[in-house]
């Protein structure tokens, strides 16, 4: 017992404030269009060289890439939560 007393004296670490609602920093986001499920819709995004657009008009599915930076406790998944306005109860997952 006293390993842990002198442990929790070693390591104490005090708590802090955390905002309540934040907002994400530098979002940025692009609609991107391909014609199959499984197309690489990220590459072309960070490969200005290989710049594989997919026309509007010729493309099956639509989707969105996003890019933000976060503060320290704050999660990604619960941004896209937000933005999706999907339940992350037990039972949807």
């Amino acid at each position: 017992m006293t390993d842990f007393e002198k442990a929790a004296k070693d390591f104490f670490l005090t708590g802090n404030y955390r905002q309540f609602i934040a907002l994400p920093l530098d979002f940025q986001y692009e609609i991107v269009y391909f014609k199959e499920k499984d197309d690489d819709v990220i590459t072309p995004f960070y490969n200005e060289q290989e710049n594989i657009k997919v026309d509007k008009n010729d493309a099956k599915f639509k989707g969105i890439n996003i890019r933000f930076s976060l503060f320290k406790s704050q999660y990604a998944t619960m941004l896209i939560r937000e933005l999706t306005k999907r339940t992350t109860s037990f039972a949807e997952q």
